[in-house]
């Protein structure tokens, strides 16, 4: 067996880890996505992110291959020069960013994939939007926008609100909740922008496209699945829950969420009649979605491992590797998942106030709480915490296993609370 895995994934290493061969993954990666993302795990940690000196922590890593892939095919030759080496048995996309060039190498080399015609819809919300359309799935209103007089005009026939959107960044960039009384030109600055503290983003221009929709009401839901050759075979629905403010960012999740057998199943109804709407092949997808009076509607869609510890989260609540099962999936074996949960898992991300990190403290409590069984800090005294208006703003969290989603629920709020990141404020922190 030898994996390509697209992008430096500490996540995806670190479970492929438990079940990979030494020496039989080899990562692709942009060099200066790399060079930034080890400059930021270097500050926070002081170690590096190269992998090549991190044998006893990636085990299973043979190398790692430049070549840029986000709007580019630089890469095809580094991955074809690797493959007639020796084979790969699978390809696998790391991050939010490779999943077209993933699939695009998988169905060149005649190996499982989300279909090379299909995957680019993943990393274009605006495509994703007009396939949602023509799949006859309930959908909000929209329309492409292309500058803050394109905004106005769409905010004034919404009634109930809008929600502005880049159409190609992960992590909620620049996603902001819209009134009548909402600074229009300031909403679409920070659209443009974005968060340049993102090291997943290639420093070099790129095109950039942008959606404006009918703000949707309602509880939100992760749904997540594993399709092969368009059929599902395993799924798991998550409650998410919201940071109050104008940028809808998840402060927590809890697998499974505690909804009705209806609800569930109004919810898998709708994600199958998009896997089906939109020809996906092979792929592993987490949708999030808000249950509307009218329904279950699609918020957005990727076709790539989920960030914010869902793999984790899952494999505990369902007492499965979900990482091993989608590269047996994407090799082409058999997979067996289980149809139900044996228990529940829970996260809460912890925050402070923008300014410089001057304490942070209540981790050894946090840690002792019942059912608690991580806490993550990802930032030390001297940083800056800037306002949640990404998921890179998330410095902190928790996460607790409970008999049922109420306990671990519970058990994770209470750990977050305890978690403090006090900050003084800082005259050059800019919102």
């Amino acid at each position: 067996m030898r994996v390509l895995l697209f992008s430096v994934n500490l996540t995806v290493l670190g479970a492929m880890n438990e079940f990979m061969p030494p020496a039989s993954v080899v990562v692709l990666e942009e060099r200066g996505v790399l060079d930034a993302r080890d400059r930021l795990l270097a500050h926070r940690t002081g170690m590096s992110s190269r992998l090549t000196g991190h044998d006893g922590d990636h085990r299973c890593v043979e190398k790692i291959v430049f070549g840029n892939y986000v709007q580019s095919e630089e890469f095809l030759d580094v991955v074809l020069a690797e493959h007639a080496k020796r084979p790969f048995t699978a390809v696998i996309p790391g991050g939010e960013y490779t999943v077209a060039a993933a699939a695009f190498v998988a169905e060149r080399l005649g190996l499982p994939g989300a279909g090379a015609a299909v995957a680019p819809l993943f990393g274009d919300k605006i495509a994703l939007r007009e396939a949602i359309d023509r799949a006859g799935l309930p959908a909000p209103r929209w329309a492409e926008v292309d500058g803050a007089e394109d905004v106005a005009r769409f905010v004034a026939g919404a009634a109930g609100g809008s929600v502005l959107k880049p159409a190609d960044r992960a992590g909620s960039q620049g996603i902001q909740l819209l009134d009548q009384d909402s600074d229009l030109e300031q909403a679409w600055a920070h659209a443009v922008v974005g968060d340049e503290s993102d090291p997943s983003v290639p420093a070099r221009p790129l095109r950039r496209r942008f959606l404006i929709e009918q703000r949707m009401r309602g509880p939100e839901y992760t749904v997540g699945l594993l399709v092969r050759d368009g059929d599902v075979v395993f799924h798991h629905i998550g409650e998410t829950l919201l940071f109050p403010g104008p940028h809808p960012l998840e402060r927590g999740h809890t697998f499974p969420a505690p909804i009705s057998a209806e609800v569930q199943a109004e919810l898998l109804s709708v994600m199958r009649r998009l896997v089906a709407g939109i020809g996906l092949h092979t792929a592993i997808l987490i949708a999030d979605c808000i249950v509307t009076a009218a329904g279950p509607m699609v918020v957005d869609c990727a076709a790539r491992p989920p960030g914010a510890s869902f793999m984790f989260l899952v494999g505990l609540a369902y007492r499965v590797n979900i990482t091993k099962a989608l590269v047996s999936m994407l090799s082409g074996e058999p997979v067996s998942m289980p149809s139900r949960p044996t228990g529940a898992a829970a996260l809460r991300f912890c925050s402070g106030l923008p300014g410089v990190v001057t304490e942070i403290s209540g981790v050894a409590e946090a840690r002792r709480v019942p059912g608690v069984v991580g806490v993550g800090i990802e930032t030390r005294v001297g940083d800056v915490m800037v306002p949640l208006t990404s998921s890179t703003a998330r410095k902190a969290y928790v996460i607790a296993v409970g008999e049922n989603p109420a306990s671990a629920g519970s058990a994770a709020e209470r750990g977050a609370a305890m978690v403090r990141i006090h900050t003084r404020p800082s005259a050059n922190l800019v919102p």
